[in-house]
């Protein structure tokens, strides 16, 4: 073999043929914006809708439950912020780690900054495991206070 080896498949990965197959014709002919009004919207928005109703019949869900993100980051913003958000506690707090994923602690890290949430981010040893000990002792701290 020539060239790097490629081992970051946690970021990305080769779009499966079938998909590009399926993908082409709304990156080339039909790339209306589906929540558009205007006609190049229609096929696009149909699509959208077939495939949303696919992914739910997979899963057992309804078709309304499915959100599609542009990205993982963008995925994991949504359900770290919509999960502290609609808690619906004064001063949330967030319990992380170190180690978790930039999108995720940016995302801890601004709901500090914006909703005043309380944001724990707990290390990790050697083995890159969190001590339960550490884990405990920010369970039991009151959200509440500052």
């Amino acid at each position: 073999m020539d060239g790097p080896v490629y081992l970051d498949y946690n970021a990305t990965t080769p779009v499966d043929p079938r998909v590009t197959e399926a993908m082409l014709p709304y990156l080339t002919a039909w790339f209306g914006n589906p929540s558009s009004s205007h006609p190049y919207a229609d096929r696009p928005r149909r699509a959208l809708a077939d495939a949303r109703a696919q992914v739910a019949a997979l899963i057992g869900a309804q078709a309304a439950q499915m959100v599609f993100t542009a990205s993982g980051s963008e995925a994991n913003l949504l359900a770290v912020r919509g999960a502290v958000l609609a808690a619906g506690r004064p001063r949330p707090h967030v319990i992380t780690q170190a180690t978790e994923h930039p999108a995720v602690l940016e995302t801890c890290h601004a709901l500090a900054r914006l909703h005043d949430a309380r944001v724990t981010v707990l290390p990790v040893g050697g083995d890159g495991l969190v001590n339960p000990a550490a884990l405990a002792a920010a369970l039991r701290t009151p959200c509440w206070c500052r």
